[in-house]
Parts: structure tokens; sequence; C-alpha cells
């Protein structure tokens, strides 16, 4: 039973939550916490206490007050399958928002937590009546409401006429008609037999917003197009994140390009990671994959007692990209963080961990950091950039991770 104390404007401000078991107290905030359950939850509820949850976590964030120092609870109850659990997202979610608190109510392991976020795909599959005009997608028969478009999804198109693989973004949708911002061929449903859209998510969350804390959550974008590339990026300043886990580029397409990442900091500055796990060793990675991406000056990022584990056959997979010659700024700091390359058949190791282009200012150091399946800490064109005090790769019973097993 949860006591539901509440503060002047009748929110759950309460000090602790008992759902079946008690699970401590939740961090104080200023303003009012929000309940998701996926199991139980309705967006018809007010998500204000714990009996009468949200059904996903985007709703809550739309309730939240930007500045008011609101807060989220993700509840993960039933048997802990992915349908009981998952906050699915069809479009990515754009935390603009400041000064939130988030936190997973699930057994705080480091991978594949069952306070989850995922992404959704939907698919409009081989339709033989589909005609496109500039700023449209028709249908005759069928309903794309039906089948779960909403506005701002993006989406691809998969047919043989002369706008394969054009992208489109939603922004009004009927049964039979969806209207995109991108102008596309004007063409008759003869030219474009067996039409299939597929919706694609470029990340799962963007935090763009500051002073933003998450705690204990998984973030998953498994989505079937090669588009579907990125798991959590961040690009506002000073946000925190503790427990979390983030896997990008999970469906067998996008996996094989050169673009996914598991966290890509674009800019940010002032972010901090603690106990976080980036990546996974159950999704095999093409050629200049990475787990951490970099890019557009991002500056003083912390990394404490973090895991970044990524599984490629490949030379040129990485496990920490630099964008270009301006995306660091200042250092960026690694602390008792681990980094994982594994292969099921044993393949040699990957040239660097650090790839793509040396900064023209900014350096990344590991400090008592470990590695393991890569040749080398940095590219050769990475002299001066990457700076390490870890102990070095040993054969049995050395000081660093054995290269044989005993």
């Amino acid at each position: 039973m949860a006591r539901n104390k509440t503060d002047g404007r009748g929110n759950y401000v309460g000090d602790a939550v008992e759902l079946d078991v008690a699970i401590g107290s939740l961090p104080f905030i200023s303003g009012a916490w929000y309940f998701v359950d996926p199991l139980i939850g309705s967006n018809s509820n007010d998500g204000l206490a714990p009996g009468a949850p949200l059904a996903d976590i985007e709703s809550a964030y739309d309730k939240c007050v930007s500045g008011q120092g609101d807060g989220i609870v993700v509840i993960s109850r039933g048997t802990g399958t992915s349908s009981q659990t998952t906050s699915y997202l069809k479009a990515p979610l754009t935390w603009a928002k400041h000064g939130i608190t988030v936190v997973g109510v699930a057994a705080p392991v480091s991978m594949f937590g069952r306070a989850r976020v995922a992404t959704q795909d939907v698919t409009s599959a081989a339709m033989d009546d589909c005609a496109q005009a500039a700023h449209a997608i028709t249908r005759e028969t069928g309903s794309f409401l039906a089948d779960g478009w909403e506005v701002g999804m993006k989406g691809a198109i998969a047919d043989s006429g002369s706008n394969n693989d054009a992208t489109f973004t939603v922004t009004a949708v009927t049964a039979l008609t969806i209207t995109v911002s991108e102008t596309l061929n004007v063409q008759a449903k003869a030219s474009t037999i067996s039409t299939t859209l597929l919706s694609y998510c470029t990340h799962a969350i963007e935090v763009s917003g500051s002073n933003n804390a998450f705690y204990n959550l998984h973030v998953y974008n498994g989505g079937a197009s090669d588009l579907s590339v990125g798991g959590i990026k961040v690009s506002g300043n000073r946000n925190f994140f503790k427990n979390v886990s983030a896997i990008g580029a999970a469906g067998t397409a996008a996996a094989a390009t050169a673009n996914g990442y598991d966290l890509f900091v674009n800019g940010g500055q002032e972010n901090t990671f603690e106990r976080c796990v980036f990546g996974t060793d159950t999704v095999l990675k093409g050629d200049a994959a990475t787990v951490v991406k970099f890019d557009s000056d991002a500056w003083r990022t912390r990394f404490y007692d973090c895991e970044f584990i990524i599984e490629t056959a490949t030379a040129g997979a990485g496990g920490i990209s630099i964008a270009d010659a301006t995306a660091l700024s200042g250092y960026q700091l690694f602390k008792d963080c681990t980094f994982l390359l594994w292969n099921d058949n044993g393949v040699g190791a990957s040239t660097a961990l650090v790839i793509g282009t040396k900064p023209n200012s900014g350096q990344l150091i590991f400090d008592k950091c470990a590695e393991y399946g890569w040749s080398a800490w940095g590219a050769s064109g990475m002299a001066g950039c990457v700076l390490v005090a870890a102990p070095a790769v040993a054969a049995n019973g050395g000081g660093g991770i054995a290269t044989t097993v005993a």
C-alpha cells in the first residue's frame, strides 16, 4: 500500500512507495511525481498515484513542467516480460525539458533491466493499391490508422517506383492517406507495385534539456530499418545517468551499418554517467560501428564505473568514435571503466578502441580502465588525444585482462 502523502496541489510526494514490497525512498523533488506502469496503466489516469498510473513514459513526460522539478517513476510489474514492462515509442522522445528526475522501479541489474523504454516499428506491408503525390501517400483499402501511423513519425518507402528508399515525416494521417513534409515523386499505383512503408527511429531518446537525472532504466532501439541506428543521444548540459543501460542499432540492418551507436554525446557539456552499460554482446555490429560517439564540441563528459560492450567480427569497429576535428572540447574522463569486444568465433582483435578523426582540441583520459579485444587504445592518428593510465593486457595471472584462459 502506498503512503499517499500530497502537497498543496494534491500531488503525490510520499517519501516511500510500497507496491508488493517496499522499494525504498524516492529522491526529494520540488514538483510532482508521475507514475508509469505499462502493465496496468492508462493514459486516462492523471498518473499522480501508483494505483492510477499512466501507461507510458512519453505521457508522463508530457505532464511534467520544465524547470518545476517534477519526476517520473517507471514501475516494473508482472513477470518481467518486455510487453509488461516496456514503454514503447513510435518516434524518438525528445527530452527538451529541464530538471526532471526519472526513477525505474525494477531490480537494479546492469543490463536489460525491466524498467524499459524501447522503439516500436509500424509497417504497412505489400500494398498493391498505393499511389504517391508530392506530399501524400494514399491507398484504396486498409487503414493507416489501424496500422498505427501517427503525426511525427518517420518512415521509409520500399517499392518498385522512383520513391524507393525515400524517407518521409508524417504531418497528418487518416485511414487512407498519410501527409508528409518531404516532396515525393508523383506516382500512380501502377508504378508502385507492392509498396511497403516501414517506420524508423534514428534514436530512442534525445536529452536536449538540462539538469535531468535518470536512474535504473533500460533504453533499446531494435528497429528493423537500417535507419534505426541510435540508443540515447545527449545534446543538453549537466544531465546525470546512473545504472542506465542503452542499446542502439540492435536490428540486423542497422547493426550492419557504420552509423550505429549506443550513446551519442552531441555537443553536450558536463554530463555524467555512473555505473551505466552501453552496448551488448548479442548483436553483431559492422565495420566502423561504435558504442559511444562524440560530436559538436562535446565538453567535460564524465564516465564512472561504466561498461562499454560491442560484438563484432571486423577490424574497424571501435568502442569510441570521434566524428570530426571539432567533436571534442576539453577533457572527457573515463574512470574505472571496462571496454569489451566480443565475438562468438574468436576472430582476432579489432584495430583500435578509439576510432574516427583526431580532434583539434580535446582529449580522452582513461584512468584505471581495462579493455579487451582491441590491439590498441587509439588509432595511430590519435596520438596525443588518447591518454591511458590503465592495466596492460596480460597473460594468465597478470594484472590486466588475460589474453588466454586457463
